[in-house]
């Protein structure tokens, strides 16, 4: 039997949400769970279970995703955490590298809203 990959989104934006799992449902072959969080506190009780691939807001309410992002790092050794960045407004500041650099745990980061070459990109790498 083949392990099901599992991808965790937790953002506060429903649209975000369904947004993020409608694009992966189209360019990943294979059996996906996906575990939902509309904040930090949901998130960190869902964070036991075996996750692949993780999207987190910076924006997340109630608990800070770099918080959030460690406990699953801890939690999950392996897991891919990518960051969700809505805050566009200053690229320079916000470029990956610098969103990879401020916060440690993360991977990666996907600028919202997000392109189908950028949200692959971000599960190859």
């Amino acid at each position: 039997m083949k392990n099901k990959t599992v991808i965790a989104i937790f953002d506060p934006d429903d649209n975000n949400r369904t947004l993020i799992k409608q694009s992966i449902k189209n360019i990943v072959d294979g059996d996906i769970v996906f575990i939902e969080a509309s904040n930090g506190i949901k998130a960190v009780e869902v964070i036991e279970k075996r996750i692949n691939f993780c999207f987190i807001n910076l924006m997340l309410p109630l608990l800070d995703a770099n918080i959030v992002a460690e406990l699953l790092a801890e939690k999950n050794e392996g897991t891919k955490i990518i960051a969700l960045n809505s805050l566009s407004f200053n690229k320079e500041s916000y470029a990956n590298d610098k969103i990879v650099e401020k916060y440690p745990f993360f991977d990666y980061s996907l600028e919202l809203p997000f392109s189908i070459f950028s949200l692959k990109e971000s599960l190859n790498n």
